[in-house]
């Protein structure tokens, strides 16, 4: 395997790990307001928070801490993976992408581009 191929699979990788840690951070914070939308009103709430509730208060915050960092380090492989993709699309889908990615935010830019797509390929 050359060198270019193999960084390409270890970018690759890497954004994998960066997506996946971002899916879990997001579960990771669903059940965390979960957890604390659940103990609302009840009568363990007060008793909770007496034995867990900087833990219960720490958490939210730490983990946007955390999906900001991944989100850093997501845009940073997503900005050094740009000449790679766009080298490999041809120059249709280039324009095609860079127009829609232009003039509409994302994610409406994401959904037009596949929209554009499918209707060039049916």
């Amino acid at each position: 395997m050359n060198r270019k191929a193999s960084s390409q699979a270890s970018w690759a990788l890497l954004a994998q790990g960066v997506n996946e840690a971002r899916v879990e951070a997001h579960k990771a914070t669903v059940f965390v307001n979960q957890l604390v939308d659940g103990l609302k009103k009840t009568e363990v709430e007060d008793k909770v928070y007496e034995l867990a509730g900087d833990t219960l208060v720490a958490l939210p915050k730490t983990l946007l801490t955390l999906v900001q960092a991944l989100d850093r380090t997501n845009y940073a492989l997503i900005k050094l993976g740009d000449n790679f993709y766009r080298q490999r699309l041809s120059q249709d889908d280039r324009e095609t992408v860079d127009l829609t990615s232009k003039y509409s935010p994302i994610p409406a830019a994401a959904k037009r581009v596949a929209t554009l797509y499918l209707h060039k390929k049916g």
